[in-house]
């Protein structure tokens, strides 16, 4: 009901998607009202409409899960080669075994 006190009214509407949000002032509204059997048509040059974007419940996504790491494969290491001795390696290691072999003699 609007009475002479009424300031604002407020009412729903539906609009184009490509309406744009927010508040539009000075439009031009015709309003009918009813009174006592009759219709009275006034003019306001002074109203605005505001235009509120839908409210829209976003659903949290499902968290994904976390996809199995792979296997660690342990590969076979190759045997390393044996060191190639130097030389004076050799000449050692020979003197080595020599001394052994005399020792083990007496």
């Amino acid at each position: 009901t609007i009475t002479k006190d009424t300031k604002e009214i407020a009412f729903k509407i539906t609009t184009d998607k490509t309406s744009p949000a927010g508040i539009h002032r000075n439009l031009f509204c015709q309003v009918i009202v009813p009174r006592a059997g009759e219709v009275m048509i006034a003019s306001t040059g002074s109203s605005e409409l505001r235009i509120d974007v839908p409210v829209v419940k976003v659903v949290p996504p499902t968290p994904t899960p976390m996809p199995m790491p792979m296997p660690v494969v342990k590969t076979p290491t190759p045997p390393t080669p044996p060191k190639r001795l130097t030389r004076l390696e050799q000449l050692r290691k020979e003197q080595e075994e020599r001394e052994k072999a005399a020792k083990e003699k007496k």
